[in-house]
């Protein structure tokens, strides 16, 4: 940059260091150079990579505004969800709903808009009309997805969030009833898997849907003890039920077989040393993932929350450098 100050691409570059580093607002000064350097060309992913940083500074009017000049050259399902929740946390509950059914309709297959707003969000929402489209997109979802195993669970968890315990119940019966479930080792294994996944992925959860997705991952490993996959699943349930020493065991048993699970197991183990105060390791751990995601999948969703719930378990400050934000 010293020695070419009028290269927009070096900007940009550097704001991915400063992401990062989750040193934000310096991150938001360089790509708003970026894109002054640009001229007033729309760059699609320049600006949604700005929403992103938006996200993570909570300035949800202005990733929204990024994340809409983003969609009006390409419309893609993952930015309509993230533009979803933005207006969903600034209680924009017409928008937010309009986002998550336009994603579905994308991608009909990819069931997470139905859970892509943290289900306790969803629960303390009191917005009826959200709520009932929302579960209109679950029931939506089932059905052409032909009411298969994964999109009656994330019904099931969606429906416990809305307060419907019993349809819940009975989505989840639907779901454990399933054929996949009846399959060979690997295929059951592959099952069981999924559907502990689909309980402990998020944050939020009740202890309930916690405690049956640690049983179904711990039945997966034990049809494949050494799948490196299952053993991930299997750590962040021990993680979210409270099984510190057990979750940090999975988890790196996981990396060990599978050195490209670092980011998926490293947010985890950060924050499993963390509860048992072994502060160094958690932040170790935390950078090395961090590092690993910025090279290989800067903007992976799932990731990205994951290192979002890091940081805040973490005690990391985002906003720790105050610079000069967009003019």
């Amino acid at each position: 940059i010293e020695r070419f100050p009028n290269q927009a691409v070096y900007y940009l570059e550097r704001a991915n260091v400063y992401r990062q580093e989750a040193e934000y607002e310096l991150a938001l000064r360089d790509i708003n150079h970026h894109l002054r350097l640009l001229g007033g060309k729309i760059n699609a992913p320049s600006y949604e990579a700005r929403a992103s940083i938006h996200v993570e500074l909570a300035n949800y009017r202005d990733a929204i505004d990024d994340f809409t000049v983003t969609l009006k050259k390409k419309e893609e399902s993952h930015v309509f969800k993230r533009r979803g929740w933005a207006y969903f946390r600034l209680g924009d509950y017409d928008n937010a709903i309009a986002d998550l059914e336009r994603a579905f309709d994308l991608q009909p297959n990819e069931l997470s808009a139905l859970i892509w707003i943290p289900v306790d969000e969803i629960a303390e929402c009191k917005d009826a009309e959200f709520r009932k489209r929302l579960r209109e997109l679950a029931d939506q979802a089932v059905d052409e997805n032909e009411s298969s195993m994964r999109s009656l669970v994330f019904r099931s968890i969606l429906l416990s969030a809305l307060g419907d315990s019993v349809a819940a119940k009975k989505d989840l019966e639907a779901a454990l009833a399933m054929p996949e479930l009846d399959g060979s080792i690997k295929s059951r294994a592959h099952a069981l898997n999924t559907l502990a996944w689909t309980f402990v992925a998020s944050a939020g959860q009740s202890d309930a849907d916690l405690q049956l997705g640690l049983k179904l991952a711990d039945e997966a490993i034990e049809l494949e003890s050494d799948n490196a996959n299952y053993l991930n699943t299997l750590g962040v349930a021990q993680y979210r039920t409270g099984k510190n020493t057990e979750a940090i065991n999975s988890l790196t048993r996981s990396n060990e077989l599978d050195e490209r699970a670092i980011a998926h197991n490293g947010f985890f183990l950060a924050m499993a040393y963390k509860r048992q105060g072994k502060l160094e390791d958690a932040r170790q751990w935390y950078d090395k993932s961090v590092a690993w995601m910025n090279e290989n999948a800067a903007d992976n969703d799932e990731l990205l929350r994951f290192r979002a719930e890091a940081e805040e378990q973490l005690g990391i400050d985002t906003r720790s450098n105050a610079v000069e934000s967009q003019p």
